[in-house]
């Protein structure tokens, strides 16, 4: 709880700064945006190295190893996706924000195709 407490404070500084300089500093303003956001990030990623640990340890052996290891990438992905897209439209470039989303769901689909061909090839092995 302490640690979300800080991470709140983080953010809530950051963006007073950048609100702050926005009017007279622009470029420094998305700067300090891109700072907050790095600091925010950096205490997440022990808990996340070991949820990720966690999960892959619970699905070993059950047959599921590889589904885990899809839905750990594409959660991946999709976090870093939405993190680079928010910092653009913080910059006013909201055609480049949608347009790295549309590549990171095009990149989650791609990455979910070979799962998809298995459960068709179940589905066809059931029916048929």
């Amino acid at each position: 709880m302490t640690l979300l407490l800080r991470l709140c404070g983080v953010a809530m500084i950051a963006a007073a700064v950048s609100l702050i300089l926005k009017k007279s500093h622009p470029g420094q303003a998305v700067l300090v945006v891109a700072a907050g956001l790095l600091l925010l990030l950096a205490p997440l990623l022990s808990p996340y190295a070991a949820i990720t640990k966690e999960l892959v340890h619970l699905l070993s052996g059950t047959g599921f190893d590889a589904y885990g290891a899809l839905m750990l990438k594409a959660l991946g992905i999709g976090v870093t996706v939405k993190l680079a897209g928010d910092l653009c439209r913080s910059m006013g470039e909201e055609t480049l924000a949608g347009g790295l989303e549309l590549a990171g769901k095009l990149e989650i689909l791609l990455l979910c195709l070979p799962l998809m061909r298995e459960l068709l090839a179940l589905l066809r092995e059931v029916m048929g």
